[in-house]
C-alpha cells in the first residue's frame, strides 16, 4: 500500500488551526460533515449552498480572464479573483488559476522546452522531469515582471493551445469561481446543494480532545504518553472517514465475519444516531470557511444550552487531485510570492479533517477545542510539506 504523509494539530476556536483551515485550502471538490444527530445543527448546516461555473476556454483566454478581474479584499486580509481548475484528464500536463489570478502550469521536459518559459525543475522519484511555472495576472506583473518576460509568457500560453489544437484536444473543460460572477456568455451554472444521510443505532465516539504531551517524540519521558494519544487521534479519525463512507463497520448490530473485517471503535463510545451533509463540486475557500464558522457557531450554542460534553463535529474536505497547487500561505496570498505546488495526479490524495468539540478548557481557560489531521500522499511531492 503507498505511504500516507499524517500531520496532527490541536488548538481551541481561536487558533490559527482553525483560521487558516478554509482560506489556506484553495481547490476543494468535496466537504463532509459528521455529527451527532441534531436537528438545529441540520438545518443550520443544511441552508449552505454555493455555485460554481463550468465552460471552455483556451488556455490564453483563461489567462486573461483573471488578468481582467480586479481582485479586492472582501475582507480586508484576503485577495478574491477568478478560482479556476481544468476538469479533464485529457492529459498529464496541467494547471491551475489561483484566487489571486495567478497561474501555474506542471509541465513534462518536453512540453517544457517547447514553450520557451522560465520555470522551476522539480525531479521527482520514479518519474520523469516536472516543470512548474508561475505566471501573474497582468495587474500583478507590471511590478513583479518586465515586459519582455511578459510577451514571452503570452506567446508560451499560445504555444500550447496551438499543439492542443493540433492534437485533437482542442479548449480545455474549466471549472471555476469568478466573484460569484460567469466571465463567459457559454457558461453552465452548477448549484451545489447538501446531500444529508442519517444513519441510527451506530458506535458514536465521545472524543476528549487535548494538546499532544510532547511536541516530538524524542522526549523520552513523555513518548508512551504521546504514542498514546497519536493512537487515539488516530482512531477518532478513522471513525471520520468510516463515518463519511457510511461504513457498515459502524453499526452496533454488525456482525461480520472477523477473518473478512475487524474493527474497534475509539473508546469511549457510546451507541446512537448521526448525521452527514455532504457537498461536492468546486467549492470555494470562502464557502469552506462558512462551513467551519457555522458548524463552530452551532456547537458552541448547543454545548451551552445543553450541557453535553458528548457532541462534537467533524468537518473533512478533499482538494482536487489534478491541482498543481494544493495551498496557499497568507503571505502569499497578498501577491506575486509563489504558492506552495505539488506533483498532481490522479490518485494523488489531499484530505483535511477537522474535529470540533465546544468544551470548555482549564488550562488556556477558551472555549472550544479544535484537533486536525491531514493526509497526503508522499509518493506525490508537495512542496508545503517540505
Amino acid at each position: 500500500m503507498e505511504r500516507r504523509h499524517v500531520k496532527l494539530s490541536y488548538g481551541d476556536f481561536s487558533s490559527v488551526v482553525l483560521k487558516e483551515f478554509g482560506t489556506r485550502h484553495l481547490f476543494n471538490r468535496q466537504v463532509n460533515i459528521v455529527f451527532p444527530s441534531s436537528d438545529v445543527l441540520e438545518d443550520a448546516l443544511s441552508q449552505l449552498e454555493t455555485t460554481y461555473y463550468k465552460a471552455n476556454f483556451s488556455l490564453s483566454e483563461a489567462h486573461e480572464y483573471a488578468s481582467e478581474i480586479t481582485p479586492c479584499a472582501d475582507d480586508g486580509d484576503s485577495y478574491r479573483s477568478f478560482l479556476a481548475v481544468p476538469d479533464t484528464d485529457d492529459c498529464d500536463d496541467t494547471w491551475c488559476i489561483d484566487q489571486r489570478g495567478v497561474l501555474t502550469l506542471c509541465i513534462s521536459k518536453i512540453l517544457y522546452e517547447k514553450l520557451g518559459l522560465i520555470g522551476e525543475n522539480q525531479p521527482i522519484k520514479n518519474r520523469s522531469e516536472q516543470y512548474f511555472i508561475h505566471i501573474p495576472p497582468s495587474w500583478l506583473a507590471a511590478t513583479v515582471e518586465s515586459a519582455a518576460i511578459r510577451d514571452r509568457e503570452v506567446k508560451g500560453l499560445r504555444i500550447w493551445d496551438d499543439i492542443r489544437t493540433q492534437a485533437g484536444l482542442g479548449r480545455w473543460q474549466v471549472v471555476y469561481h469568478a466573484m460569484g460572477t460567469a466571465v463567459t456568455p457559454t457558461h453552465e451554472v452548477l448549484k451545489v446543494k447538501p446531500h444529508i444521510e442519517r444513519f441510527t443505532d451506530v458506535y458514536v465516539p465521545i472524543p476528549a480532545l487535548a494538546p499532544c504531551p510532547a511536541e516530538t517524540f524524542k522526549d523520552i519521558e513523555l513518548e508512551d504518553e504521546a504514542q498514546e494519544w497519536q493512537d487515539k487521534a488516530n482512531e477518532l479519525f478513522e471513525w471520520v472517514g468510516l463515518a463519511c463512507l457510511g461504513a457498515q463497520r459502524l453499526k452496533a448490530n454488525d456482525r461480520v465475519d472477523p477473518y473478512v473485517s475487524v474493527y474497534d471503535p475509539p473508546s469511549p463510545s457510546r451507541i446512537g444516531n448521526t448525521t452527514q451533509l455532504c457537498w461536492k463540486g468546486l467549492l470555494h475557500p470562502t464557502f469552506i470557511q462558512s462551513l467551519d464558522m457555522t458548524s463552530q457557531s452551532i456547537s458552541s450554542l448547543l454545548s451551552r444550552s445543553e450541557s453535553n460534553d458528548q457532541r462534537f463535529i467533524a468537518l473533512s474536505r478533499h482538494g482536487y487531485p489534478r491541482s498543481p497547487v494544493a495551498s496557499i500561505s497568507t503571505k502569499a496570498n497578498h501577491g506575486a510570492k509563489k504558492a506552495s505546488f505539488r506533483h498532481p495526479q490522479l490518485d494523488s490524495e489531499d484530505t483535511s479533517c477537522l474535529i470540533l468539540t465546544a468544551t470548555h478548557s482549564e488550562q488556556s481557560n477558551r472555549f472550544g477545542q479544535v484537533m486536525m489531521g491531514e493526509s497526503k500522499n508522499t509518493k506525490h511531492w508537495d512542496a508545503s510539506w517540505i
